[in-house]
């Protein structure tokens, strides 16, 4: 996700979630026009999957202040947080081999 699409996506949810006021909006669109793009990380995998957590209100506005001071997208911060958590589990614990989960045929479930 480029700069651009993560200010305009966090944008869309302090608004959705009453965090930003007109002023903040405002400033956001203007440094948003102002900023340069920067090149996407590259990503190490190319299959991912949407989740929803719940984050404690200081720790989501640290990680904001992160992602916008370094210009990089919250998306890469949550990842590299939860590599660093398996990788610290499977050193304590030893290594993790998830299960393959095997997709469902609809046709098949309803003979179709």
């Amino acid at each position: 996700m480029n700069k651009k699409n993560s200010t305009a996506l966090n944008a869309l949810l302090d608004g959705l979630t009453g965090n930003q006021t007109q002023d903040t909006a405002s400033k956001s669109k203007e440094k948003e026009e102002s900023s340069t793009e920067q090149p996407e990380a590259k990503h190490t995998s190319t299959h991912t999957q949407r989740v929803c957590v719940l984050i404690e209100d200081e720790v989501l506005a640290k990680i904001r202040a992160i992602s916008e001071k370094e210009s990089i997208s919250l998306s890469s911060i949550y990842n590299l947080g939860l590599k660093v958590v398996v990788e610290n589990y499977e050193s304590n614990h030893g290594k993790i081999t998830p299960k393959q989960h095997k997709k469902g045929d609809i046709d098949k479930i309803f003979n179709i």
